[in-house]
């Protein structure tokens, strides 16, 4: 099996990133990268090559807003629900 290397830190083309994953997944890999493209931070969780987590520092890449924006949750809902837990 050929074993993806991943640096440090490095400049990545878009098409790049997917065969990265990829490569992760196979291996099995345990880690995070981090991904910055512009003024977006992106992170990605790998446990045992598979995905456990995945956020954004962009707004409309988060939950809350996605779910609004397919018409699963209304604003409020989420607003309430993020209030909530940050008093918890």
């Amino acid at each position: 099996m050929h074993e993806t290397t991943v640096p440090d830190t490095g400049t990545f083309s878009p098409l790049q990133i997917p065969r990265l994953v990829s490569g992760l997944l196979n291996q099995h890999a345990r880690g995070r990268i981090q991904v910055n493209q512009g003024p977006a931070e992106r992170l990605v969780w790998f446990e045992d090559g598979r995905i456990m987590a995945i956020t954004s520092s962009l707004e409309d890449e988060k939950l809350g807003s996605w779910l609004v924006a397919r018409g699963q949750l209304d604003r409020r809902t989420v607003d309430d629900t993020l209030r909530f837990k940050s008093r918890q």
